[in-house]
């Protein structure tokens, strides 16, 4: 029990056991004494509430903060994410790039042969077509980027789907033959 509880409870005795004698200044005196503790406690009431408001508006601040920091957290690590697949995407975009040039070379190196070992007639006339196509389809490689041959290949897909799906169910089945060979 507190200073000001014991007060209290004294004064509470006192009324109760008619100690006090008739005279107005001993009540006066008595309610005085239980105005100012009255007023004390309502005082102490107040810093309690106020310590306790300090405290919570401190709680507040600090996880708004750390909210703050989290949020401004991942948006670094969102940005290093998107940074490192652009620079990952530069890297195969070019290194297809890269391919369809050498790729090109020696499909053209490759014409040329044919065009060298044709032998003369049908068959040759059928080796020089397709080693001209085979020129035409080096020098697209040659020039064009990967953007280009997606773009290119889907506009064909979509103008020749039949011709497109027969097309690659030949280049994978000449690919599993040339596989299973090795």
């Amino acid at each position: 029990m507190d200073r000001s509880q014991r007060e209290t409870e004294e004064v509470r005795r006192m009324l109760n056991t008619h100690e006090l004698g008739n005279s107005p200044s001993q009540e006066e005196q008595l309610a005085d004494k239980g105005h100012q503790q009255t007023e004390q406690a309502a005082s102490k009431a107040h810093e309690v509430i106020d310590t306790v408001r300090d405290k919570v508006h401190e709680a507040v601040d600090t996880v708004k903060g750390k909210a703050q920091e989290q949020r401004q957290s991942g948006q670094e690590k969102t940005a290093e994410v998107k940074e490192k697949v652009q620079a990952y995407g530069e890297q195969a975009h070019a290194r297809a790039d890269a391919a369809m040039t050498t790729s090109g070379e020696r499909l053209d190196t490759l014409a040329q042969q044919v065009r060298e070992k044709a032998p003369e007639g049908k068959v040759g006339e059928i080796a020089h077509r397709t080693a001209d196509a085979m020129e035409q389809s080096a020098n697209y490689l040659q020039r064009a980027t990967p953007t280009d041959v997606r773009n290119d290949l889907e506009t064909t897909i979509r103008k020749n789907p039949t011709e497109s799906l027969l097309a690659g169910l030949g280049i994978g089945f000449l690919l599993a033959q040339l596989t299973k060979r090795r």
